[in-house]
């Protein structure tokens, strides 16, 4: 498998935020023979336990590639093929009161359960 130069790094990542992740998945599958690395996980409230949608989930490294949760609070991010990675978890306007978090992934293909606490007097 060939590794990725940075340039072809920026190029997917444009092409992500363009066209989207399943673009993105087919065109690196095509280019490369293997699909991107991926987390995935749920992000929820700790209080509640129940899904939180529209939390925005970026890697450490870059603050305009992100992803959002859906209605069920799942999220998908691909990321590089370091050792391991920190992604931020943060709240949207849309959304409401969570403290953002930052988590440490051992490595791409992990699956992530993830729960937010809310500010306080919220």
């Amino acid at each position: 498998m060939r590794k990725i130069s940075k340039k072809g790094r920026k190029l997917l990542r444009a092409i992500y935020l363009t066209l989207g992740a399943g673009v993105v998945s087919v065109v690196f599958q095509a280019c490369y023979g293997s699909p991107p690395p991926t987390v995935r996980g749920q992000v929820l409230s700790e209080r509640t336990k129940e899904p939180i949608s529209g939390i925005k989930v970026s890697p450490d490294y870059s603050s305009n590639y992100y992803a959002l949760t859906d209605s069920k609070g799942n999220f998908r991010i691909y990321v590089t093929k370091e050792a391991s990675h920190v992604l931020n978890f943060e709240d949207t306007d849309s959304v409401g009161f969570f403290r953002k978090q930052a988590v440490t992934v051992g490595n791409a293909g992990e699956y992530l359960s993830v729960y937010l606490d809310e500010v306080d007097g919220k």
